[in-house]
């Protein structure tokens, strides 16, 4: 029970932190004791409950959910979305995608939930290989999870924590998005998440083309000024992904480093 308590209080720990950097989690954090974890997490259920409807259900034109959609009601597509792999520096990462048609606003937010969702996963240390036993009761042992014996210890080690750095904004033009992250110590098993889900929220609300993981787009949107990250395919030979809590503090908005840092290169 005191480790449970302990884990929870940290994770909501690496909220508090956010909120510095991240609007999203700012704005949460507002008229409540963040001192009090169970004022944040009614705090994180109610904002569930005001955008799940919006989040699970197809919009109409008029930009409101319908429980009376049916497939054919729905923006998505069930053509298969392509997905490329260019040169892939996990602390540095682009991803984009090209809708098959222009994204409006009511398909931005689509979008925007779900990587926002995706990564505060990732930045509670959701994606770790080291720590799937219910995964691996499953499939290597071939048993089920029924009165499963979990091993607290292994899912404590802080030497295997798996943990995201910063996302920028998720940005727009025309029929493409695309979105700048550091995926700091978490594994890849991370982008195969983003993948999936991402197929999925092709195949049911936003028809998405293609799906490019890493390097530099050709379509004319370059990122040498976006504000994000370094150029494309720049070594990170003073980076050592083990200072999560240096990177945490170092880094300001739109992955920048902050003004008081003047000899942080940027990023």
């Amino acid at each position: 029970a005191a480790a449970a308590a302990a884990a929870k209080e940290k994770m909501f720990q690496i909220l508090r932190d956010s909120a510095s950097w991240d609007p999203d989690v700012e704005k949460l954090l507002e008229g409540i004791d963040a001192s009090d974890p169970d004022a944040i997490e009614q705090a994180i259920r109610k904002r569930f409950d005001e955008k799940k409807s919006r989040v699970y259900k197809p919009l109409n034109e008029d930009g409101v959910g319908d429980e009376g959609s049916n497939d054919d009601n729905k923006n998505g597509s069930q053509t298969p979305t392509l997905v490329f792999f260019r040169q892939v520096q996990t602390q540095n990462l682009w991803v984009w995608m090209e809708a098959r048609n222009t994204i409006e606003d009511k398909e931005k937010e689509f979008f925007d939930e779900a990587i926002k969702s995706w990564f505060v996963v990732g930045k509670l240390g959701g994606y770790n290989v080291e720590n799937q036993q219910c995964l691996e009761n499953a499939s290597v042992l071939n048993d089920t999870v029924s009165h499963l014996d979990y091993d607290v210890a292994r899912s404590h080690d802080r030497t295997s924590a798996s943990l995201f750095h910063a996302i920028g904004e998720v940005e727009y033009r025309g029929k493409w998005a695309r979105v700048w992250m550091d995926l700091g110590t978490a594994d890849e098993m991370a982008l195969d998440v983003l993948i999936n889900s991402l197929i999925t929220l092709s195949r049911e609300y936003v028809g998405i083309k293609q799906i490019v993981i890493g390097g530099d787009n050709e379509n004319g949107w370059g990122t040498k000024d976006s504000g994000y990250g370094q150029d494309q395919g720049k070594p990170f030979e003073d980076f050592d992904p083990a200072f999560d809590e240096m990177f945490g503090d170092m880094r300001g908005m739109r992955g920048k480093p902050n003004a008081e840092d003047s000899n942080w290169m940027s990023r």
